[in-house]
């Protein structure tokens, strides 16, 4: 029963909905969670079971490979960024059987949480109307179900990072010490699994405990969160520890570089030293002068964003590429829009995600060179343009029927009454 546990997973996936959660209101939200859940599992037994699913291949194989690898061996060991997934599946496979089932499941799981707290966080925007559409939307976008199905670690990274924004929202409402250390577990697990994420988290913690939410001034929003300052203080002190005592498990040439604030020195060595493929983009960050900064960085801000052209389209996985990029921008377009349209606390946290978004992908922007990666690097930040956009896309839409659709039909009769009876 070497997959024994991960049908265990499946099975309490559902866990939400046999026991009424108030997480899941009505029958709904009931049956979105369920289709979401449902092809995720489809998914997941189609890549372990029958065949690999396209675009879960060759990384999710090789995570699966690596970590069968150090359970076999016992040769765990912890370290930041891809080297902490790998043992945290190896360690799983110890313990549970060495399955890729059990991988996969794993990532379902994760995602199933992060559809949970997409709920919570909607509470907290009081976004009602369009809720089981943004949870559709959010939970079977085609790259989200290949991607958070498989060996990958991008359905943990889209938990803990929405885990670090929620708890930090609570900190702010409520005020309390638990949710400071919870909003720190968050961020240092979301941190730990990827070097760039690690740069982004520096930036993620002190802008959800620090932003100005119910105050017109940072400042007056910084001499009010004193338990925040000092649990920042402290995170600070360790995490600069950490880098200087640097062993072999941990990237050397990353903590350098966060030490000496060498960060976009590090990112154009990595841009330079990647491999080319068919999705790759030339894009070099040129650091030799101002402007030639400032025109390089802009064009690869605009390669991560827009890729792939319309030009590039060459099979349908471009094509789909494509019109996931015209979402993403529609999404964002809207989320600027909303925000235009709200006032108060609520204005304040929709500025807040979004300034996240744009920070966010900026990160990874500097770190990826072709649209196959960039595709699964918008995921992680993908549930902020759709929270904060998709209603008033779906508000759009519903209007753009009513001033369509029933000139069409008055049209449609005038047309029909003008034939001559038969």
């Amino acid at each position: 029963m070497i997959h024994g546990f991960a049908w265990i997973l499946l099975l309490y996936s559902f866990l939400p909905i046999i026991l009424g959660m108030k997480f899941v209101r009505g029958t709904r939200m009931s049956l979105a969670f369920i289709a979401v859940m449902g092809f995720h599992h489809v998914i997941a037994v189609l890549n372990s079971f029958v065949s690999t699913v396209r675009g879960a291949g060759k990384d999710g194989e090789r995570f699966h490979y690596i970590a069968d690898g150090i359970a076999q061996n016992q040769d765990f060991y912890f370290s930041i960024g891809p080297d902490l997934y790998h043992n945290f599946l190896a360690i799983s496979y110890f313990v549970f059987g060495s399955s890729r089932f059990l991988g996969a499941e794993l990532s379902v799981m994760a995602f199933g949480f992060s559809f949970l707290l997409l709920v919570k966080l909607m509470d907290i925007l009081e976004i009602s109307r369009y809720r089981v559409s943004v949870l559709l939307l959010f939970g079977l976008l085609p790259t989200a179900l290949i991607h958070t199905s498989v060996t990958l670690r991008e359905s943990w990274e889209i938990l803990f990072f929405m885990s670090t924004v929620y708890f930090g929202l609570r900190y702010q409402f409520y005020r309390k010490w638990k949710y400071i250390f919870l909003a720190i577990a968050a961020v240092a697990a979301f941190g730990s699994l990827h070097h760039g994420m690690l740069a982004f988290s520096v930036f993620l913690l002190p802008c959800v405990l620090l932003w100005p939410i119910g105050h017109r001034s940072m400042s007056r929003a910084f001499v009010t969160r004193p338990r925040a300052i000092f649990a920042l203080l402290g995170c600070f002190g360790a995490l600069a520890v950490a880098l200087a005592l640097t062993t072999k498990n941990f990237n050397v040439e990353l903590a350098s570089s966060l030490m000496q604030g060498e960060v976009l020195e590090y990112s154009s060595g990595f841009r330079e030293g990647t491999a080319t493929s068919r999705a790759t983009y030339d894009a070099p960050l040129e650091l030799s002068s101002v402007s030639g900064f400032l025109l390089s960085f802009a064009m690869i801000i605009l390669h991560y964003v827009l890729e792939p052209f319309p030009w590039k389209i060459m099979n349908i996985v471009d094509l789909y590429a494509f019109f996931e990029v015209l979402l993403r921008v529609l999404l964002f377009m809207f989320s600027w829009w909303a925000i235009t349209q709200e006032h108060g606390a609520k204005k304040q946290v929709m500025k807040m995600l979004l300034v996240l978004y744009v920070v966010l992908s900026i990160i990874w922007a500097l770190g990826t060179t072709n649209y196959g990666t960039a595709i699964r690097h918008h995921l992680v930040g993908y549930w902020i343009i759709l929270l904060l956009g998709a209603p008033q896309m779906f508000r759009a839409i519903s209007a753009l029927h009513l001033v369509v659709f029933p000139p069409l039909a008055r049209v449609q009769k005038w047309y029909r009454n003008s034939l001559p009876n038969p």
